[in-house]
């Protein structure tokens, strides 16, 4: 139930954030899981962002920033590997840099899987989970590694849509030129107000 509403909720998502928040926010209603995150990696492939979250005030949304390799997150995304810690407050590597996680009082399971994108890592899906006897958090991470297909199958989508946009800001960029600028074709020439108003209507049509 749980892979087919997220599936449901992020059909056809060009802007993702909105979607990525539902869908994080079922996870943690059908598995009990807690603080779910989604960070991509930005323009310029040195730093990660969050992107999406459930569970986390504005201010610590603020504070999720990693370098590539820093951190459980950072570290998932440069190896392209999953990590999962069953006791956050034992692991160097797990830098609670949201402050979102009170150490001292819970012990707290943290499970982080990459998202690919054709053979690139691109993100990381990652939740929370009180730490109990009954949790089984090998089964916790593969189903975030089934989501995270789901995801990645969106960002995709997003990438796509917003290549096309750029294609067509720079076709009118070029259009416009043509239109503003002096038209040159064989042996025409002309830069008047009046030309460039009929060129203007070959552009438009």
């Amino acid at each position: 139930r749980l892979l087919f509403e997220v599936s449901q909720a992020l059909e056809g998502a060009s802007e993702l954030t909105d979607h990525l928040e539902s869908a994080l926010e079922l996870m943690a209603r059908y598995t009990g899981m807690m603080r779910g995150t989604l960070s991509l990696v930005a323009p310029g492939g040195e730093e990660i962002v969050l992107e999406a979250s459930y569970g986390l005030k504005t201010s610590e949304k603020r504070r999720a920033r990693y370098k590539i390799g820093e951190g459980v997150t950072g570290q998932v995304i440069a190896t392209g590997k999953p990590m999962v810690v069953p006791n956050v407050s034992k692991e160097p590597l797990f830098l609670n840099r949201t402050g979102a996680r009170d150490l001292q009082k819970e012990e707290i399971a943290f499970i982080c899987v990459p998202i690919i994108l054709g053979g690139e890592t691109v993100g990381a899906l990652s939740a929370d989970r009180l730490f109990a006897d009954s949790v089984c958090l090998e089964e916790d991470m593969r189903l975030l590694q089934v989501l995270s297909s789901l995801i990645a199958r969106a960002v995709r989508n997003r990438r796509d849509v917003r290549a096309m946009h750029a294609a067509v800001v720079e076709e009118n960029r070029q259009l416009q030129n043509l239109v503003n600028g002096a038209f040159h074709t064989g042996d025409m020439v002309g830069s008047s107000a009046s030309f460039r108003a009929v060129i203007r209507e070959l552009v438009q049509v």
